[in-house]
């Protein structure tokens, strides 16, 4: 595909005020440092204690009563970190004393000095709680066929053998009814995908349905239980109604917070600048902390996530949870070889996990290790070769292997099981980039950015794409985006530095160069650049600065032959002969005597003149 034709193509249409961003519209306040003063003190306090344990096990019975899996899932794992890692003697918990039993005491005060100051219960959603337990007997004998039901995944006729129950006076059934119509618009969703699976691209609208059902709950919404909270929130969600969503979902947690599920969904909708006052709203319980340590990984804040999460690991030091999320914090932070260790502790704990495999593929990957990878490849084909997860893992190895239409081929079988796996849109943009379908490597780049504007690969996969056409307005037009979603990103901003530096903004280039240093320089070029063009526009001074700087970086890492390190070397020794200062420009220069490249002559002649003076 050529320069013209990627540029008439329909998805990279970007108008002229488009391409007029620049690096000042890169929002760097997401990157505040949050106080953790506070936080950190609370986290010392915590003491998991038998009441903890055990509201815990009556909050899995809760979110299992209402089919919330993969909150009940989360609890579990986390219950099982404490019961194998803590001194919490199991004889002192109240055996058959459950949450039902916490709200019974929070009903009666007199009996309320031992409930647990962990947990706030709202009073509300406490008093329509012991209702509908007392009210529910009524109907077991409905609940218990339409929950059958719903485990078969027969929404349709659980929806039916329910439909007369779907009252406030029985919120199971209230729950399990508007859960059903919402997972019958979900699945007729993926019946239409699959009936497109061709059109990797096509895109299925239900907001038809879901503005019918929103607008069915929303003369119910009076009296929700939290469940019913948490639902009207992922509906108003789908809708794009997010601020609307938030309330409900803060709703649902001040009332019950062991919903992981719901501090998911939180965290999906919120930008960095409402941290403080959504955090304030949201009543204080020690599962906020894994919350927040969750959010600042998605918001690029990986440091002070880190911090909480090790703070954390006191109470929980076989959480799974916890070893994942320091795996992924520092795979963000480029710190591969940390993030591999918590993989491998991640893997020896559960085996036959494939939540993360990805990523912990493309570690490997960047590591080149075939034969982990291969491994890694083997166990997930063998624990489920349906997952997506799987699909990518299979896909790296065989694109580590070279052998990329292989591996375009496991991506796609990625996207065809999901639609909106993100990771493996980005990775078959790679691979047909490497291949040279420039086409195919957009629309893939494309796809996963319309999916979520904050993912920062693709959007640098497509400036790469642009940069290899030599199109640089468009390309930093691309990695001005990549550098909005990750603006701690070292490499975001060195990519816009040099496409600036190909259209002559030198300007422009040196303040790119200046933000890559301020993160890092994780590619180790961008002083060199910055000295460069400094000296292009005759700035000697701050073009000594960059090279010395840069000279004693490299002389430090035992790099002293490379081009790069003779250039800053000759550009130095000049500099502080004409200003007089010979002992400074001998001293740098001598470094480089016995160099044996085409400068050889020039640094002899130079030392030669130095060493008269």
């Amino acid at each position: 595909m050529n320069s013209s034709n990627i540029q008439n193509s329909k998805n990279l249409n970007a108008t002229n005020q488009s391409l007029n961003m620049s690096i000042d519209d890169i929002d760097l306040s997401n990157l505040t440092k949050i106080k953790l003063d506070n936080i950190l003190e609370n986290l010392k306090n915590l003491k998991i204690d038998s009441n903890t344990v055990d509201e815990l096990r009556g909050a899995i019975k809760l979110l299992k009563r209402f089919k919330l899996l993969e909150s009940t899932k989360w609890c579990c794992e986390l219950l099982n970190s404490i019961s194998k890692t803590s001194n919490i003697n199991d004889s002192n918990i109240i055996q058959g004393k459950n949450l039902t039993n916490i709200f019974n005491k929070t009903l009666n005060p007199q009996s309320n000095s031992n409930l647990s100051s962990n947990f706030t219960i709202g009073n509300k959603y406490t008093i329509l709680y012991q209702k509908y337990k007392n009210n529910e007997d009524k109907i077991k004998d409905i609940l218990s066929y339409a929950n059958c039901l719903f485990d078969l995944r027969e929404y349709l006729k659980c929806y039916n053998v329910i439909s007369n129950y779907a009252t406030n006076d029985f919120p199971t059934a209230m729950f399990l009814y508007y859960n059903c119509q919402y997972m019958i618009i979900q699945q007729k969703m993926q019946e239409e995908k699959l009936d497109n699976s061709d059109n990797l691209n096509y895109k299925y609208s239900s907001s038809i349905e879901l503005n019918k059902l929103q607008n069915e709950l929303s003369q119910k919404e009076e009296n929700f239980s939290p469940f019913m909270n948490y639902l009207y929130g992922i509906i108003l969600k789908d809708l794009k109604r997010y601020n609307e969503s938030k309330n409900y979902f803060i709703k649902c947690l001040n009332d019950f917070p062991y919903l992981w599920s719901c501090w998911l969904e939180l965290c999906s909708i919120l930008k960095i600048i409402d941290y403080n006052s959504i955090f304030s709203e949201i009543n204080e319980h020690w599962m906020k902390y894994f919350y927040l340590s969750n959010y600042l990984t998605e918001k690029n804040n990986e440091t002070e996530s880190i911090t909480i999460l090790n703070n954390l690991i006191p109470n929980f030091q076989n959480s799974i949870f916890i070893i994942n999320s320091l795996a992924i914090s520092y795979y963000q932070l480029h710190e591969y070889e940390t993030s591999l260790e918590y993989f491998e502790k991640l893997f020896q704990i559960d085996p036959h996990r494939y939540e993360s495999c990805d990523i912990y593929s493309h570690i490997l990957f960047i590591k080149e290790n075939y034969c982990e990878l291969s491994n890694l490849a083997y166990k997930c084909y063998q624990n489920d070769k349906y997952r997506p997860e799987t699909c990518c893992v299979i896909g790296n190895y065989y694109a580590l292997k070279g052998e990329h239409p292989k591996a375009v081929s496991f991506f796609k079988r990625a996207v065809k099981l999901d639609n909106s796996f993100l990771y493996a849109w980005t990775l078959m943009g790679h691979e047909y980039l490497e291949m040279k379908i420039i086409s195919a490597a957009v629309e893939s780049y494309r796809t996963a950015v319309d999916i979520d504007k904050n993912d920062y690969r693709a959007w640098y996969g497509l400036g790469q794409t642009y940069e290899i056409h030599q199109m640089y307005n468009f390309a930093i037009y691309y990695f001005i985006h990549a550098a909005k979603a990750k603006p701690n990103d070292s490499r975001m901003w060195t990519a816009i530095g040099l496409c600036y530096e190909k259209i002559d903004k030198k300007k422009e280039a040196i303040k790119c160069y200046e933000k890559a240093i301020q993160f890092k320089d994780k590619e180790g070029i961008a002083l060199f650049k910055m000295a460069k063009l400094y000296s292009s526009l005759n700035d000697d001074d701050k073009a000594a600065v960059c090279f010395k700087q840069n000279l004693g970086r490299n002389v430090g890492d035992g790099n002293i032959d490379s081009e790069e390190m003779v250039e800053s070397c000759l550009f130095l020794a000049r500099y502080y002969k004409g200003r007089g200062q010979y002992e400074e420009a001998f001293n740098i220069l001598v470094k480089f005597k016995d160099y044996e490249g085409t400068e050889k002559d020039e640094i002899q002649k130079l030392l030669r003149q130095l060493s008269m003076n």
